[in-house]
């Protein structure tokens, strides 16, 4: 019986000493995104939407994305 008692917490102890869910990983984010979003009314049911979006790597200096998007938007309620 004791013999046994011990087995069990030796084997738990075991497995919880050699059983990994996942490897520590690093890295450092050196990426910048600016966002600039601006709606202009032009009347009182309808506005102009405009986004720009400017993606880089390395602190600025290597490009990834550039984002524009534009839009025309019209005020559906009362």
């Amino acid at each position: 019986m004791l013999f046994k008692k011990i087995f069990i917490i030796l084997a738990l102890s075991a497995s919880a000493i050699t059983l990994n869910a996942q490897a520590s990983q690093s890295f450092i984010n050196q990426n910048a995104w600016v966002n600039n979003t601006i709606i202009w009314s032009i009347s009182p049911k309808w506005s102009i939407h405009q986004e720009v979006q400017w993606r880089r790597n390395e602190y600025f200096n290597f490009p990834q994305q550039t984002l524009l998007r534009g839009g025309l938007t019209r005020d559906i309620g009362a």
